[in-house]
């Protein structure tokens, strides 16, 4: 399933997303890719009783944008993900949006998202 990512706070548009569930696609997340476009991201979605999912990065070869989303689709954190390392969010979230590096400069804590399916 593919999505368009909009930020709904700023009015524009933030990337079109592959939407993970399962625990095989959440855990391959973007292994062994070599690149992501700069209008393409990917949605994880946790089960609900992950409270503060934690994301890697091992066997990944590019530093991506995380963006932490709620599950009121509020923009609770982001950060910057360099290859071979782990990061472990301080709030609890529901999504994480993997982008291109400096792609997240269109968002900011507080924005509210929409997911809007293609």
């Amino acid at each position: 399933m593919e999505y368009l990512i909009v930020n709904r706070t700023k009015k524009n548009d933030i990337a079109r997303a592959k939407v993970t569930g399962s625990f095989f696609s959440r855990a391959l997340g973007l292994m062994f890719r070599r690149n992501l476009k700069e209008d393409e991201g990917l949605l994880i979605e946790f089960p609900a009783w992950m409270k503060k999912p934690s994301l890697h990065s091992f066997f990944m070869f590019f530093p991506i944008d995380v963006i932490f989303i709620n599950k009121n689709l509020k923009v609770v954190e982001k950060g910057l993900l360099k290859p071979w390392k782990l990061y472990t969010p301080a709030h609890e979230s529901n999504y994480v949006l993997e982008l291109h590096e400096g792609k997240a400069i269109k968002v900011e804590v507080g924005d509210v998202m929409e997911f809007r399916k293609l």
